[in-house]
């Protein structure tokens, strides 16, 4: 895939354990889908994410934008049988 040089967007991937959670930011090539930035920093694309752009809640296949800011949340299913 043949990204411009139009920007960086920034992920910020967030996890949580039983010891509380951590976060870690990549800088990305703009231009592509959030899925293909997480590809594109090595971390696998097979997790279920909620992922929030700019306080805004989007679809993995967002084309990234050069200055947007994305939250990467784990999806968290629960509820009762």
């Amino acid at each position: 895939m043949r990204l411009s040089q139009a920007g960086t967007a920034t992920v910020i991937i967030r996890s949580t354990s039983g010891r509380g959670s951590t976060a870690n930011q990549y800088d990305v090539p703009a231009g592509q889908s959030i899925l293909d930035g997480l590809r594109w920093i090595g971390q696998p694309s097979n997790q279920a994410w909620v992922a929030l752009v700019n306080g805004v809640t989007e679809d993995m296949q967002y084309i990234l934008q050069p200055g947007d800011t994305v939250h990467l949340l784990p999806q968290i299913a629960g509820g009762y049988k």
